[in-house]
């Protein structure tokens, strides 16, 4: 069973009509906590067989260990091509209780430029 602690998300304040921060909220070298998730064997088999069925992968995570999740703003530009867009590239781990790595991401999206107040 997977038990979610802390902040299952970030300061919503300045969100847009769909619930989505726009491209101006993630400055560079920002980091954002995403809390943490406790794992037991059941889990760790479960999410093996569904997402990732290779039988060498059997060391990123152990039962019983809880991992906290983040991510850091390492490149935010705007998009030449679609100008009402922004690229923001986060990398995103997630570190078990003894502050080793279970798993690197980078994560990359297209984000909404903010409107214009004035149109």
């Amino acid at each position: 069973m997977l038990e979610l602690t802390g902040r299952r998300g970030c300061d919503t304040a300045g969100v847009n009509e769909n619930g989505l921060s726009y491209f101006e909220d993630y400055l560079l070298g920002a980091t954002y906590e995403c809390g943490s998730v406790s794992v037991d064997q059941a889990s760790i088999v479960s999410f093996g067989k569904e997402f990732d069925p290779q039988p060498f992968h059997v060391d990123p995570v152990r039962p019983g260990d809880t991992l906290r999740v983040r991510g850091t703003v390492v490149e935010s530009r705007r998009s030449l091509s679609k100008p009402d867009r922004g690229i923001v590239k986060t990398a995103v781990e997630a570190v078990n209780a003894d502050g080793q790595t279970a798993m690197r991401a980078t994560a990359i999206n297209f984000m909404l430029v903010r409107p214009d107040p004035g149109t």
